[in-house]
């Protein structure tokens, strides 16, 4: 009898209920629900399903059928999902056969213009020998310069009259706090600027803090100093001082590292 499919001239409307859950009868299966009997019309004709409507008091017939049973007309709501399956199977084969973005390829599908991707045209990653001009001295890569310098430059920092000017400088303006019998050195670390100023005074190691604050004031005293040099220019420099303090002597005694 399925020479006779599709049925068509009905209007399907979709039960929620299961029939598995159903009991059985003759002729399919009784829903408990809406207490009818659903007929299997699964390997029925089209001439059955007429004569159940036509034999159904209200012309309605409840009855279970197989999706290849019914017309296109019959089952628009079964099929609505369709011709969006079939735009997607599009849209994965010109992705993965024509190379297409998702994008490109969803917008085929539907029959939409697609808009080709152009992208700007990149910088030739190499170039002839000869082509490329050659770079200015000042384009060089050079290693970041240090703000202050310090260890053994091409010309250290000297203080006005050299080394024996500190000695007299210090030995002129220190004076032994009376506050303190601590004796030992006191090293002061300062920064000798371009100018030749002396910045950033720090006690890097001390003693008592009357005899800290004593080197740090005599010092600052200090006029400017010849500035080091590296390269041939000035440049500030680290120095670090190490001041004596003793109580038997009348002056203390400063002695270079």
């Amino acid at each position: 009898m399925l020479h006779e499919l599709p049925i068509t001239n009905i209007r399907i409307l979709a039960c929620h209920e299961d029939w598995h859950r159903m009991m059985p009868t003759a002729q399919g299966r009784h829903c408990a629900s809406c207490q009818r009997e659903v007929v299997d019309f699964t390997q029925s004709s089209a001439a059955s399903l007429a004569a159940a409507q036509a034999a159904a008091p209200d012309g309605r017939v409840c009855g279970r059928f197989r999706l290849s049973q019914l017309a296109p007309e019959s089952c628009s709501t079964a099929l609505r999902l369709r011709p969006r399956l079939r735009q997607f199977l599009l849209a994965a084969v010109l992705v993965f056969v024509q190379g297409l973005s998702a994008r490109q390829a969803w917008a085929q599908a539907q029959g939409r213009p697609v808009v080709p991707f152009r992208p700007a045209a990149a910088a030739p990653l190499y170039q002839l020998p000869g082509s490329l001009p050659a770079p200015a001295a000042s384009d060089a890569i050079k290693p970041p310069e240090p703000t202050v310098y310090g260890g053994v430059m091409e010309l250290m920092p000297v203080p006005p009259g050299g080394m024996e000017g500190l000695t007299q400088f210090l030995g002129q303006h220190l004076r032994y706090p009376a506050t303190t019998t601590v004796e030992g050195k006191v090293f002061v670390n300062f920064v000798v600027q371009r100018d030749g100023q002396l910045t950033d005074f720090q006690v890097l190691k001390g003693l008592d803090p009357a005899l800290n604050a004593e080197a740090l004031r005599v010092l600052k005293l200090m006029p400017r100093w010849t500035p080091g040099q590296q390269n041939y220019r000035p440049v500030p420099v680290s120095y670090t001082v190490p001041i004596t303090f003793t109580r038997d002597a009348e002056t203390p005694k400063k002695r270079r590292r």
